[in-house]
């Protein structure tokens, strides 16, 4: 297995520098088991959005890009927390968050994150 990082994914997708963006895009191509650990997408989402000036509608195609890929493997919170991304104002590291808690209960005060469909608070909050 071989571990894709938050640089190699970056260079990959900007393209800012070539030579690497192509050993990135040669890899993927080639291997058969790569896998993204959850740290890096919210560090993705971080670099794109303040770095480079992508649209969470961008960062919404880089993440649907890297988890199509049947030869790239992430943890099984990464589809929903994606799934929550899509369909919030949320950043990637609170959908992973939420990705966990679905099944059971939250200790959070961020009001945002609790509206998250299925979120079940611990605390009783003023709705």
């Amino acid at each position: 297995m071989i571990i894709l990082d938050t640089n190699s994914i970056l260079r990959l997708v900007t393209s800012d520098l070539p030579e690497e963006a192509r050993m990135v895009e040669k890899l993927i191509q080639e291997e058969e088991n790569l896998f993204i650990p959850e740290v890096v997408f919210p560090e993705i989402e971080y670099n794109l959005a303040r770095g480079y000036s992508y649209s969470r509608e961008q960062i919404i195609d880089v993440f649907s890009f890297l988890t199509s890929r049947i030869n790239i493997g992430f943890p099984d919170e990464v589809a929903e927390a994606l799934k929550f991304f899509k369909e919030s104002k949320l950043d990637m590291a609170d959908c992973i968050v939420a990705a966990h808690a679905k099944s059971g209960k939250l200790a959070s005060f961020d009001r945002g994150l609790l509206k998250v469909s299925g979120m079940k608070s611990c605390f009783n909050l003023d709705s």
